[in-house]
């Protein structure tokens, strides 16, 4: 169930949690899929169709999060929650503090949803049977994708083109003139974009804009306040995915020699108990085997230094 405790408007569903990452869907959403089915239902298409769309668009954010999140653990970083909202999703990625791994997260994304565009694509052309209505659906993922692909590679931070374009700079000027040329560049990708937005007349345009001028300005004076958003103080190591699955693979068979010694410990302390009480006749053939059995190990363990 939802934490009704939460605001309007930060109040978010909880989806369930994969490969270890919880994930949450923001009201604003869920709007906005309502609004695009229903634009979609706009050109014909049947109302038993507007789930596939209605699903296709978080899900695709959804794939591209993911994007970040698991290519973060595979750099040796850690990623714990993903909340998909209108204007795309945010993925708590706590990255190492190296510009090829900043590089490979932020560019992780996009290139899922360039995967995805490509692969409708493919289907739109290489099927010639797929038509009407699915071919519509299809259409419309494609189109959904192209738009996050185009979106997200705008060089404005925070979205993953200013991230590219910080991880590219950092090498050439330094950690923090990236920071601020980014910031710089952000300022100057969104009055473009809300020139644009107000000459078509695109309204949502220009509302993007402008909530994304107010996340830079607050990423700006955060900065002018000392904060760094990329900086690893508090960083805490995290293994790659291969040596994680490896510690793990190691921890369960520590238990299980755990548990499987303090079984046999049971086991000893029990017969030393009945030899003490009753005497050694009274251990059947079995029983006299194991304690042969544990005294030999004992014996091996203690040559071995153990």
């Amino acid at each position: 169930m939802a934490d009704m405790t939460q605001g309007f408007w930060t109040w978010s569903l909880p989806c369930g949690r994969w490969f270890g990452i919880d994930v949450r869907l923001h009201w604003s959403l869920l709007a906005f899929t309502v609004f695009e089915a229903a634009s979609f239902a706009a050109v014909g298409a049947a109302w038993y169709w507007w789930p596939v769309v209605i699903l296709s668009v978080p899900l695709c954010v959804l794939l591209h999060e993911f994007g970040h999140s698991l290519t973060t653990r595979a750099v040796g970083g850690e990623s714990t929650s993903i909340t998909l909202w209108a204007l795309g999703g945010v993925a708590w990625c706590q990255v190492p503090g190296r510009a090829l791994a900043h590089f490979l997260v932020a560019a992780a994304g996009p290139a899922v949803n360039l995967v995805l565009w490509g692969a409708c694509l493919a289907a739109l052309h290489l099927t010639p049977w797929l038509d009407g209505a699915p071919r519509n659906v299809v259409g419309f993922v494609a189109s959904v994708n192209l738009a996050l692909l185009l979106f997200n590679l705008l060089p404005c931070y925070p979205l993953d083109g200013g991230r590219i374009a910080r991880a590219i700079l950092w090498p050439l000027v330094g950690r923090l003139r990236a920071v601020r040329w980014t910031i710089i560049l952000a300022w100057i990708c969104l009055a473009g974009l809300a020139a644009y937005g107000l000459w078509t007349q695109q309204i949502m345009l220009f509302a993007i804009a402008l909530v994304m001028a107010m996340a830079v300005f607050n990423e700006q004076r955060a900065i002018a306040s000392g904060y760094d958003p990329e900086g690893v103080d508090e960083y805490r190591p995290h293994p790659g995915l291969l040596a994680g699955w490896r510690a793990r693979r190691a921890a369960a068979a520590e238990e299980r020699r755990e548990r499987a010694d303090a079984a046999e410990q049971a086991e000893l302390d029990r017969l030393l108990a009945k030899v003490s009480e009753h005497g050694l006749p009274s251990l059947s053939a079995g029983e006299r085997r194991m304690l042969q059995r544990i005294s030999e190990r004992e014996r091996e363990r203690k040559d071995r230094g153990l």
